[in-house]
């Protein structure tokens, strides 16, 4: 308590809120995020209420993160040569569009075009806002100032779904698409607060000089093992509290929103824990060991006790690794290239989400809701003993090579 009071303190969070821009990039990305987990939370509830089956379900999840996967380095390099907060507002109309008209009853094909368009809206707003984001980001409290940017995603993650878990108990599914559109609405208007930056053309071979250094493969490792199991939760969660425990619309909303508050804690934490030790390895694997250890446990709950309990312990991992992760791209890539560098580590993360639901998909259908929880929680807990055993070589890695 002693750390999370002072990490709240003069020193800490209130000076970053001070600072000029950063506040304002926590708004959007909380406003961001609260929509993509309203939606994303549900979306597997809605496709199963109106007859698509798992196998199906799987793929309409894992083309968001296709579509993601196609764009993000190309919409990347356009926050670095465009004006990104054109770029963010073109972004929110599209996500608008998309999430009022999936609302109109279609079969298969009409959803996954309406998958796509949303898919494409998301990931143009995300990519510019984060590359934006770390244009802007200098060394002073640098863990808390990326803690704080974090802290949006985490209270979206925790504030979505209980909205939306609120909206099925009282009212009908549909309505949680249209409370997305008017939200999005709402950060197309947020946008014009943020400060931009200036655009500018880099030669394409810059990106690949900065993307083939050692650091930055261990940061693809990271990235891609810990993002597995994010795509597992987005193609399992739901449907494993409703079909496996039996959880009410409103309960699982409780269950995220604690999550989400609990993250927000533990993203603060993290940022003030880096900036006063530096121990980006260390945190990174003890990270990824707690998450994927309780990722396996998350199979065995049984009730609403068990795993609201066993999700906020495996949040702890999570919310370190989400600090952490966004410290580690931004000590691998060069500041003034991060446009098209965050959109290359943006591809690999979605490109893990696609692939873990795809596969997510299918073992549901096979072996049931709560198997792949097992499945992704060994492949985490493998790599975090790994990075454990080979620590000192790693850190010596990241302090050499460093990018111009």
């Amino acid at each position: 308590m002693k750390l999370i009071l002072k990490t709240i303190s003069e020193e800490g969070l209130i000076r970053a809120l001070k600072n000029s821009g950063v506040f304002r990039f926590f708004l959007c990305n909380l406003l961001y995020s609260i929509n993509l987990w309203l939606t994303m939370a549900y979306y597997p509830v809605y496709f199963n209420k109106i007859g698509i089956s798992d196998g199906r379900i799987g793929v309409l999840i894992s083309m968001f993160s296709f579509i993601t996967l196609l764009f993000v380095v190309p919409f990347g390099v356009m926050s670095d040569r465009l004006k990104p907060k054109t770029l963010l507002r073109i972004g929110a109309i599209l996500m608008v569009i998309s999430n009022i008209a999936i609302t109109f009853k279609g079969d298969f094909y009409y959803l996954m075009g309406f998958i796509i368009l949303v898919g494409i809206g998301s990931t143009l707003f995300i990519i510019t806002l984060s590359s934006l984001f770390y244009k802007q980001l200098d060394e002073t409290r640098k863990g808390v100032r990326v803690a704080l940017f974090a802290l949006g995603t985490a209270l979206g993650f925790g504030t979505g779904p209980f909205i939306g878990g609120f909206i099925i108990n009282y009212s009908d599914i549909n309505n949680v698409f249209f409370l997305a559109g008017i939200l999005n609405a709402a950060l197309f208007l947020l946008v014009f607060a943020l400060k931009s930056s200036r655009p500018f053309k880099f030669r394409f071979e810059m990106y690949k000089n900065d993307i083939l250094k050692p650091k930055v493969f261990f940061a693809i490792i990271i990235v891609f093992v810990m993002s597995s199991h994010f795509g597992v939760e987005e193609t399992c969660m739901t449907l494993f509290m409703t079909k496996n425990i039996g959880l009410t619309g409103l309960q699982i909303g409780s269950i995220f929103m604690c999550i989400g508050a609990w993250i927000a804690v533990i993203n603060l934490v993290a940022g003030h824990s880096f900036d006063k030790t530096k121990k980006l390895t260390l945190f990174i694997s003890l990270s990824l060991l707690i998450s994927g250890g309780f990722q396996i446990l998350t199979a065995y709950a049984d009730s609403f006790g068990s795993l609201l309990s066993i999700r906020l312990a495996h949040a702890l991992g999570d919310g370190f690794y989400l600090v952490l992760r966004a410290l580690l791209i931004a000590h691998v890539f060069p500041s003034k290239r991060m446009g098209g560098n965050f959109g290359f580590m943006y591809a690999v993360y979605t490109g893990s989400i696609t692939i873990s639901s795809l596969i997510s998909g299918r073992l549901n259908g096979m072996y049931g809701y709560d198997f792949p929880f097992i499945v992704s929680g060994i492949l985490v807990m493998s790599v975090a003993i790994i990075m454990l055993t080979m620590r000192t070589r790693i850190e010596n890695m990241l302090l050499k090579n460093e990018t111009p």
